[in-house]
């Protein structure tokens, strides 16, 4: 009992229960454990056990977006990837939502609801510059400018076919002279066109349920084994 008396008459205690009680710290919470599944799915990512370079722009990309998507208008967003979505003010007033259709999930939506009408508006604010304040963070830490893994992205499955993809894979190769030397660099980009013309079923590239196969299965595996196989018939091998 003497415990439980010290603990209701300390002072930080008294104030958590207060805390605890606020439907405005409530609305907070709740808001909080919304915006959390974006980071877990980004963060899984690099749990991964394969390659993820050729994905990992359009991913920050993702995260990015989506984040903005929350409190900023569509069309301001909108078609937006990469560099462009740095371009983006978003602490301009006329590029934001209205209270109202900014993403909160719809906990903090139903508690806010029960709250007096002039202290919605304060717990929006608030939100809202949670919103900016994230989104600056990211603008700053997410590797968005990087030209390498722009290139990178080349390596995606759905890109292979692109007809740029000789002159960027070239491109890349040049960066790393220890892997690839100078005079096989025509040869790359030889292999490249071949690749890019060649007919890669779809089910080499993504599971049944729509989601894109480590990059090792897709291309050192399945067709890399395609070339070995058919390389005795005079057919340029990716064995490099």
């Amino acid at each position: 009992k003497s415990q439980k008396k010290n603990l209701e008459t300390n002072e930080r205690y008294r104030r958590i229960c207060k805390n605890l009680t606020d439907r405005k710290v409530m609305v907070q919470f709740a808001f909080l454990m919304s915006v959390t599944p974006l980071f877990e799915k980004f963060l899984t990512m690099f749990q991964s056990k394969g390659p993820i370079v050729h994905v990992i722009l359009d991913e920050c990309s993702s995260l990015l977006r989506t984040v903005m998507g929350r409190f900023l208008k569509t069309d301001v967003v909108r078609d937006k990837t990469g560099r462009r979505l740095l371009e983006i003010d978003c602490k301009d007033a006329k590029n934001q939502l209205p209270d109202k259709s900014i993403e909160i999930g719809p906990t903090a939506r139903q508690m806010l609801s029960k709250i007096p009408k002039d202290q919605q508006h304060s717990i929006m604010k608030d939100i809202t510059s949670f919103y900016i304040a994230i989104t600056e963070y990211l603008n700053g830490h997410l590797p968005l400018k990087s030209e390498l893994l722009r290139d990178l992205l080349y390596l995606h499955p759905l890109l292979h076919s692109q007809k740029n993809g000789s002159n960027v894979v070239s491109r890349i190769a040049q960066k790393v002279p220890h892997v690839v030397s100078e005079q096989d660099l025509t040869t790359l980009k030889d292999e490249w066109f071949d690749y890019k013309t060649s007919d890669i079923p779809e089910d080499w590239a993504t599971e049944p349920d729509g989601t894109y196969k480590c990059i090792d299965y897709y291309c050192w595996s399945k067709v890399l084994d395609q070339k070995t196989k058919v390389d005795n018939q005079g057919i340029t091998s990716y064995h490099r």
